[in-house]
Order: structure tokens, then C-alpha cells, then sequence
């Protein structure tokens, strides 16, 4: 289950620690919703502007809800989808929050009864007044054999026609099955995609195909397979460049178009593994997400864990991407969580930043950025969950607490986005340092345009002054000595060593 990923993070966290990084509080989040002991993992919008949320409690209870928030953060209901008994005899691999067009919401779940081995696919519908209606679907008459790989690579979307199409690691890791439902639970088509998982041995080249993802077309008759490779020069030795290859199918999951090499930039590893895509209905593009690694290889610097964000065309050629966060600095990152979009066909992504701030980027179309913010709650790191897009602007974004397993539901809105004071009235940073603390490189990441940087030590003495024109600006900071020092950004190019601009963000950067 998608959750396991999240709290195996959470508990590695604890473990090592985090990297602390300086930022403004949060003092006054507009709307704020706090779960205690439990955190939403999903949310859509439900009918009436409400919100319905899929929500785990602590991993070692076994435990799970379903509530009904109004926008203004008001319980309006909550339900229990499985009592303890039924858990203590199943697991859930996972579960994802639907919302139908005639306003329900529909919770589809992948399960598998402990002791039998024997996984099932069910759907719970949650009505109007918190009810809750349960429907199992056909999985026992399919073809090949429904053992699914331990917390491995299930993935669920329902289509505009009300289908619904999953797909699975089988659990031998040697095939992916993909099913195609009826919205009454019958199946209608069936396919088996072969070696998709493990490792072949070709001389002192290993190839290794662990990777896919199942998307809707942007018709949503049809569906997208997409399976990635990477070769790996020997055992050990690093992995070279994923290959991705798209494959179309038909309402039948018959093959109609297959498409290689899919990354047709000029940079790596473009899509990464564990990207989140979603399909804009309304313009034909597909955008994905997610946390980005790669060695140093033909010139590339190295990168652990920045945010990647790209747009595919209605063929899946990419289009453009962008990067949350770019340096040649190993350190922690960000990871994919989240998309949605607005009446305008414009962007909203969720991540986080050095497992602390939530970030949240609003984008057009083509992925030129409009206005990102970062959020962070007093001495708690956050972790980001879900994001929806709000019909007035901005958008509702889900997190935990990285030291406990509280949950929190923040509302954004478009000003929020596009108005620095507007931002920094609900507690929201326009800019931050990283890493933090630091060695010998101090980068400021911010979208301002027109900006400009200052850094000072503790005397007041200016060490820095530069004009920001890119997402990141790189300070190098090597010569300077171990200590705590003040950025300070300013709009207008200009800051107080020029006497003029307008001081829009601070923060204590420590160099080690």
C-alpha cells in the first residue's frame, strides 16, 4: 500500500534525522484542519464543496476512516469501512478516493486475506449522509492468478465511462496483470504484460524492468501502459539512464500504438521511478511528479531527491518539465505526491522540501511557473499527502507530521499564490535556504522575479548581494567562516546596500 512507503519514510526519519532548514512560521493558516493520531492520505471534492477524506491512523492500530469536512473545516460526518475483527483477518494494499460525476464518492480498495493468500478488489460507495454501501468485484474469474506481490505496485482510476481499470505485480514479479471493470464490478477485459519485473542477465549488462504505471488517454476510452528500464554496467555499479516505452491500449487492452523512448529531452531519467501522472481531460496533456535521483554521469551533476515536474503531449512526447528545486548539492529532497487543475487548464503540484516545508507550486499549461509557496506548521516538520484544486482557485493540501502521526489540512487560495503579502498573512514563505545547515554552497530557491539576495553575518557585516534570476540562486560560501548568517531577499533588485527594495523574506542559514 501506498501508506507503507509513507510511514517506512516517517520511521527512517526518526531514526537518522531530518536536515533543519530556517523558514518562516506558520502563525495564522487560513482554515487550518488537524487530525490528531491520524492523517489524510486522500481527499476529493464531494458534492455541496464538502470534502470527503480516506484517512489512516497510526500504522501499529490498523485502522481507517472516511470523513466529511465543509470547507471552513467543519466535521460534517465520519464512518468506519472495516471493523477491527475484518482487519485483524486482511490486509489493504491499497485504496483510492473517487468522485462520480453524480456527486457520490466511492472508495476503491485492494485486499488480501491473510492466511489464504487470495487477493479481491472491492468498492465501497459513501453516500450523502456518511452510509456506507459495499460491492465486490469479479476478481475470482479472471484468467491468471490473482496472488499479488506484497506492497507492490497496485494501481486503480476509474474512467469517464465508469470503468475501472487496475493493474498489479503478480507475485512472482515475472508479469503485471491489467483488469478492466465494469462499474457493476464484471470483467470486461484482461491482460497479462510479460517480464516487467526482476532482473535478465546479458553478459556483464543487467537489465532491470521493475517499474510501471497505468494512466487513463485523454479520451479516457482507452489506457496508457507505462513500463520503464534501466541498465546497470555490472551488479554494483550504478544504473544507467531509464527507458521508458508507452504502450496504448483499446477499450479491450488490446496494444494499439507502442511508443520507446519517451524521455525526448536532453536530461535523464526524465519521468523517474514512483512518478505520479494525472491526465488533464480538457487540454490532452498528461503531467507527472516526483522525486528525482541520478549519479554523476556524462556530465550530469549529481541529484538526490529533487522535485521533478513534467508535461507530456496526447501521444506522451514530453513537452516541457521543471525542476521544484535544482543543485549539484547532494542532500535530501522532495517527493512525488500530487496534482490537479483548474478551470484555466493551469497547474498545482504538491511536494515537500528537505522533508520539512510543503511545497506548492501553481503552474500554466506548459509549466512555466506562476507562483510557488512553502508552508511549515511551528516545530513541525511536514510531509506532503494530496492536493485538490478548488473551483474558486487555489486548492486544499493534506500533510502529516514527520514526528508523530498527526495530520493536517491546509487551504491555499489563488491570492495566497499570486500575493506575497496575501501569503505571508497566513504564515506561507515566498523563499527559503537550503541545505540547511550548509558547507560551502548557501542556495536560495524562490520564484520572485525582480528579486535580489543579501546575506549578512551576526555583526550585520553584508557578505553577498546578488540579483536572483534564476529559481535558485548559488551562493558560494566556502570561504566563509563556520557560523550562523541572515538571507534576506527583496524585491525591486535592490536591498538596503542600495537603499531601496522591499524586504519580502528572511531566514538564518547555519554553515557547519
Amino acid at each position: 500500500m501506498k501508506s507503507i512507503r509513507l510511514y517506512t519514510l516517517l520511521a527512517l526519519l526518526l531514526i537518522v534525522g531530518g536536515v533543519t532548514m530556517q523558514a518562516q512560521r506558520a502563525t495564522n493558516i487560513e482554515q487550518i484542519i488537524r487530525t490528531p493520531n491520524s492523517v489524510a492520505y486522500d481527499m476529493v471534492y464531494s458534492n455541496k464543496n464538502e470534502i470527503t477524506t480516506f484517512q489512516i491512523l497510526r500504522p501499529d492500530a490498523n485502522q481507517y476512516s472516511v470523513n466529511r469536512y465543509s470547507i471552513d473545516g467543519q466535521l460534517l460526518g465520519s464512518a468506519i469501512p472495516w471493523s477491527d475483527e475484518e482487519l485483524s483477518t486482511m490486509r489493504i494494499h491499497d485504496a483510492d478516493l473517487y468522485s462520480n460525476y453524480n456527486g457520490n464518492v466511492s472508495l476503491y480498495y485492494v485486499s488480501t486475506r491473510l492466511g489464504t493468500d487470495t487477493t479481491t478488489f472491492h468498492k465501497i460507495t459513501i453516500t450523502e449522509d456518511m452510509g456506507l454501501v459495499y460491492q465486490d468485484f469479479q476478481w475470482y474469474s479472471l484468467d491468471f492468478p490473482t496472488q499479488i506481490q506484497d506492497r507492490n505496485g497496485v494501481k486503480t482510476f476509474v474512467v469517464k465511462d465508469g470503468s475501472v481499470l487496475l493493474s498489479y505485480n503478480d507475485k512472482f514479479l515475472d508479469s503485471v496483470h491489467i483488469v478492466r471493470f465494469a462499474d457493476d464490478g464484471a470483467i470486461l477485459a484482461e491482460r497479462k504484460m510479460k517480464c516487467y519485473g526482476g532482473q535478465v542477465s546479458s553478459g556483464l549488462v543487467y537489465e532491470e524492468s521493475f517499474y510501471h504505471k497505468l494512466i487513463p488517454t485523454p479520451d479516457s476510452a482507452r489506457c496508457r501502459f507505462i513500463t520503464g528500464r534501466h541498465y546497470v554496467w555490472g551488479p554494483y555499479n550504478p544504473p544507467g539512464p531509464l527507458v521508458y516505452t508507452c504502450f496504448t491500449m483499446d477499450e479491450h487492452l488490446n496494444i494499439v500504438d507502442s511508443i520507446k523512448n519517451t524521455d525526448t529531452l536532453s536530461f535523464p531519467f526524465l519521468c523517474g521511478n514512483m512518478a505520479y501522472y494525472r491526465v488533464n481531460h480538457h487540454n490532452g496533456r498528461s503531467y507527472s511528479v516526483n522525486s528525482f535521483s541520478y549519479p554523476a554521469v556524462n556530465g550530469n551533476p549529481e541529484i538526490e531527491y529533487d522535485l521533478l515536474m513534467g508535461v507530456y503531449d496526447e501521444n506522451m512526447f514530453q513537452l516541457n518539465y521543471t525542476w521544484a528545486k535544482h543543485s549539484d548539492e547532494h542532500f535530501y529532497g522532495g517527493f512525488e505526491y500530487s496534482i490537479d487543475f483548474d478551470s484555466d487548464d493551469n497547474v498545482y503540484i504538491l511536494g515537500d522540501v528537505d522533508y520539512e516545508l510543503l511545497y506548492i507550486a501553481y503552474l500554466d499549461a506548459d509549466l512555466n511557473k506562476i507562483g510557488e509557496i512553502y508552508i511549515k506548521e511551528p516545530d513541525t516538520p511536514l510531509g506532503p499527502l494530496a492536493l485538490v484544486a478548488m473551483p474558486e482557485g487555489g486548492c486544499l493540501v493534506s500533510s502529516s507530521s514527520f514526528f508523530s502521526y498527526d495530520g493536517y489540512i491546509h487551504k491555499v487560495t489563488l491570492s495566497d499564490l499570486l500575493d506575497i503579502e496575501e501569503a505571508h498573512s497566513h504564515g506561507f514563505a515566498v523563499a527559503t535556504a537550503y541545505p540547511n545547515p550548509g558547507r560551502d554552497v548557501l542556495n536560495i530557491r524562490t520564484a520572485l522575479e525582480n528579486a535580489r539576495v543579501e546575506v549578512y553575518d551576526l555583526n550585520g557585516r553584508l557578505m553577498h548581494s546578488q540579483k536572483i534570476t534564476d529559481n535558485v540562486t548559488t551562493i558560494d560560501a566556502a570561504a566563509w567562516p563556520s557560523g550562523v548568517y541572515v538571507w534576506k531577499v527583496y524585491t525591486n533588485q535592490a536591498g538596503p546596500s542600495t537603499g531601496s527594495g522591499t524586504l519580502v523574506e528572511t531566514g538564518k542559514w547555519i554553515k557547519e
